[in-house]
């Protein structure tokens, strides 16, 4: 390197092998720590506070805490979504 030249690097703080992800496009009023998320839980969907740590280099946070048991993270908004609507999951095809 010369001065005057600019570098770009990452550093890993941590890995997240077994980690519960959710872009941070889908959290509401997000605030560095917390927030509140979409889950289907028994068919119907609801809104939780959860708690986050880590967040990705491509934008996705990490949730730590505050999901129930079963609960299924939404991770696209979309209209019309209420508290107590009926929803299914449909899985991503993986890549």
């Amino acid at each position: 390197m010369f001065l005057g030249e600019q570098a770009e690097f990452w550093i890993t703080t941590a890995e997240l092998s077994d980690a519960v992800l959710i872009p941070e496009a889908a959290v509401l009023g997000y605030d560095g720590r917390s927030g509140r998320i979409w889950t289907v839980e028994n068919g119907r969907l609801q809104r939780r506070r959860v708690g986050f740590r880590h967040r990705t280099e491509d934008a996705r946070l990490e949730i730590t805490g505050g999901l129930e048991k079963g609960a299924r993270v939404v991770t696209r908004i979309e209209p019309g979504m209420e508290v107590g609507r009926g929803a299914r999951i449909a899985e991503a095809a993986k890549r």
